[in-house]
């Protein structure tokens, strides 16, 4: 009965550090307020986005431009309602994650791409812009990328350290991000067109914080359990 009893009290501390692990691990803060890249303003767009096409769709901004030009981006403006204060403890790295819409078969010239520079926009102290340089990777020559990248069929995301004055000043809180800058050099596409959507950009902890949070929680448990025996 004792052994039960003891078996059901480390289960029930799995259970409990699995779901804060989780909880952790899933916690992160958008910048549009929400999971997917919206409640933004008309775009101001630059070099080969002057004549794209820039929709926000119900999974982020779809932007369908022309290669032959090559560069070109947009300036987005965050709705004010939707501008977020951000997490002190989200203060470590940042996420982008697109999708290219469309085949990324060999054959097709979605091969290797620029995922493009990611341009935050800081209000502390003064507006402040911060440059995230994305990992050069595409689906098909580079599947898994380098350690910053990750690609799943089409989907990308792509995670690089917060700046240090940036997560500085996350980290003292009353941090905000009021704009942000998309852009892409699609290399050697070589279609007419690219299409792809910007799906979201978040602030996430370190997640060897998670880790440690978790093992800490198992001593403490660890802790009450010889306490009451």
């Amino acid at each position: 009965m004792k052994h039960k009893a003891q078996t059901k009290h480390v289960m029930t501390m799995l259970a409990v550090v699995a779901g804060l692990t989780l909880a952790s691990s899933t916690r992160a803060d958008y910048i549009t307020g929400g999971q997917y890249l919206n409640n933004v303003g008309a775009p101001s767009t630059y070099g080969d986005w002057t004549g794209a096409t820039i929709t926000q769709t119900p999974t982020g901004i779809e932007v369908v431009a022309p290669s032959g030009g090559g560069y070109g981006g947009a300036n987005f403006v965050i709705n004010a309602p939707a501008v977020q204060t951000i997490n002190p403890t989200d203060n470590m790295f940042v996420q982008l994650t697109i999708t290219i819409n469309g085949d990324v078969s060999p054959s097709t010239p979605y091969v290797y791409f620029s995922a493009g520079q990611l341009v935050l926009n800081d209000d502390l102290p003064l507006p402040t812009q911060f440059n995230y340089n994305m990992p050069y990777s595409g689906p098909q020559n580079n599947p898994t990328g380098p350690p910053t990248s990750v690609w799943n069929g089409n989907v990308g995301t792509f995670t690089v350290p917060v700046m240090a004055q940036q997560a500085s000043k996350i980290a003292g809180g009353n941090d905000h991000i009021y704009s942000f800058n998309l852009d892409v050099d699609p290399a050697v596409i070589t279609s007419p067109t690219y299409d792809i959507t910007f799906n979201s950009v978040q602030l996430i902890p370190e997640p060897t914080t998670v880790s440690l949070v978790g093992v800490a929680l198992l001593g403490l448990l660890g802790l009450r359990r010889r306490r009451t025996s």
